[in-house]
């Protein structure tokens, strides 16, 4: 979920490319608006430029337009590591504030994390040919600095009743919701009916 130092480096390197794509459909659209008169007046550098930015393939042409936009799509879809950074740095502060008398204790056991919608998800699960098309929630960010790989996802279909997990119960009245008297399962041999509690009480049966 966090960035890491590659995919902040592929997102600028993909900028670069994006804006030299840009230069060159604007190079050659000038080559392509040059007059004769205008080559036959030029220098030789500028002469040979020119000449080499009307000879090439109609099919660039196509291919830079093409290369910008699913450029800019994918770096839309990366989002701007500086925004990330800010939601991660907003999730620490919220964890500061809301578990205050667990500060010494392990920060994955007390993570804040945020969730986005995504219209489909490919998965495998019993249901996979219904389930690749339904919404799910799958995690954005996740506050500190362990279990950033969690890939744990809650189904939101259009069917309010449906929804998987707190998370999707929170989607679902768009309100705040707290649970109390959760069973403790970090005992050695939880029972049957803890797990089922817990899990009833985590709408995740």
């Amino acid at each position: 979920m966090r960035r890491n130092p590659l995919s902040t480096y592929a997102y600028h390197s993909f900028g670069v490319l994006q804006f030299l794509s840009v230069v060159a459909l604007a190079l050659i659209g000038v080559g392509d608006k040059t007059d004769d008169k205008f080559l036959q007046s030029a220098n030789g550098v500028i002469r040979e430029s020119l000449l080499f930015l009307k000879s090439i393939d109609p099919y660039y042409r196509l291919v830079f337009p093409i290369l910008i936009a699913v450029l800019e799509g994918v770096r839309k879809l990366m989002g701007p590591p500086w925004a990330r950074e800010f939601i991660h740095s907003f999730l620490d502060g919220i964890q500061s504030m809301v578990f205050t008398d667990r500060k010494s204790s392990e920060l994955h056991h007390h993570r804040v994390t945020l969730f986005r919608r995504v219209p489909a998800r490919v998965c495998f699960t019993r249901k996979w040919y219904a389930d690749w098309f339904t919404p799910w929630l799958v995690p954005f960010s996740r506050s500190a600095h362990t279990t950033q790989r969690a890939r744990t996802s809650f189904r939101v279909p259009d069917s309010g009743d449906d929804a998987e997990g707190i998370a999707g119960a929170t989607w679902n009245c768009k309100n705040i919701i707290s649970i109390d008297s959760l069973p403790d399962l970090a005992i050695n041999e939880p029972s049957p009916s803890q797990i089922h509690e817990y899990a009833e009480k985590k709408r995740v049966t």
